[in-house]
């Protein structure tokens, strides 16, 4: 049995992972760069990819041989979703705020997680995930009730949406990885890479807009700080907390997102808005919180893609993706 004081170092780890997430949005708006959302998106999987990549060879250089055999085509489709599912959440917080654009892109994510989970596997979503993503869709519903006088910004909804689906996609990609005898952390930076090949048109084309000093700040905080640090940090806490506390944990980005909104860019929600964001919340809660048996895989638990046993060699295996 593990020692509950092995425990709070994975759990502190995990959970500062999810707040560096949650700095995503507000330092996008904060930054007030000029960058477009698809060459923003780019730098940060190129940034992101090639951090990781770097921590990999000199943490453990022979850890490239675990990419031999690995499945490129899953690599591969993992790294056009991702950098779409960068467009379409960075997209979301341009029209709705980083609180509401965060908050929107991973409300949605467990909804169409458990659909696609259905449709691809055949596992029926129970009825906690049904209550839980319906209280969580009813309090996005009163996310956008208009506010003093204002009519709820539906374009930030459907970038939201997208974003939630998108990474639900991702999910399916990167639990295929994870079963793979591919270590998923090394197959993750790949991938990232790949994204940013995609992005690559747009990365040459507003190239000059990175060298602005405020632009360089934003895409080295989003690629390093909000990109490779809590990967490492995540894959750090998976060797003693579990998926189902992983994802709990996962809920301080929208909260993190929420607070420094408020602090840097002066967004204010409003007491309708605060409500919905504790529905929201609530929802999520019910889903990543739910008992589940030994290796499976919850339709909610956005970035915890596998739970597999404790004998798993390394972390990395058992790591999802933001």
């Amino acid at each position: 049995m593990k020692s509950r004081s092995r425990d709070y170092p994975g759990s502190g780890a995990v959970l500062l992972a999810a707040v560096l997430w949650g700095t995503i949005g507000p330092a996008q708006l904060f930054a007030g760069s000029h960058l477009g959302t698809a060459a923003l998106a780019g730098w940060r999987q190129l940034v992101g990819g090639l951090a990781l990549a770097a921590v990999c060879l000199l943490r453990r250089p022979g850890r490239r041989r675990s990419l031999r055999g690995a499945p490129w085509q899953v690599i591969g489709a993992a790294g056009v979703i991702g950098v779409v599912y960068q467009y379409f959440f960075m997209s979301s917080v341009t029209h709705s705020g980083a609180a509401l654009g965060t908050l929107l892109a991973v409300a949605f994510i467990p909804l169409f997680a458990g659909v696609f989970d259905w449709a691809l596997h055949g596992r029926r979503p129970g009825r906690t995930w049904l209550i839980g993503s319906l209280t969580a869709t009813v309090g996005c519903g009163v996310l956008l009730a208009p506010a003093s006088g204002t009519a709820p910004d539906l374009i930030g909804l459907a970038w939201g949406l997208l974003a939630g689906a998108t990474f639900a996609g991702y999910t399916v990609t990167a639990q295929r990885m994870a079963s793979s005898s591919t270590s998923l952390l090394p197959a993750t930076a790949v991938s990232m890479l790949v994204g940013a090949v995609c992005a690559f048109p747009w990365i040459v084309g507003e190239g000059g807009t990175v060298l602005q000093p405020h632009t360089a700040a934003l895409v080295a905080w989003l690629g390093l700080a909000a990109t490779a640090l809590p990967y490492a940090l995540y894959a750090r806490g998976l060797r003693s907390v579990s998926a189902g506390v992983a994802g709990v944990l996962a809920l301080a980005e929208p909260v993190t997102a929420a607070a420094l909104s408020a602090v840097l860019n002066g967004e204010r929600l409003s007491p309708v808005q605060l409500a919905g964001c504790g529905c929201v919340l609530a929802g999520l809660l019910v889903v990543v919180s739910r008992p589940r048996r030994t290796g499976a895989v919850a339709p909610g638990t956005a970035r915890s893609v596998t739970d597999r046993s404790e004998s798993m060699d390394t972390p990395e295996e058992r790591v999802g993706s933001r």
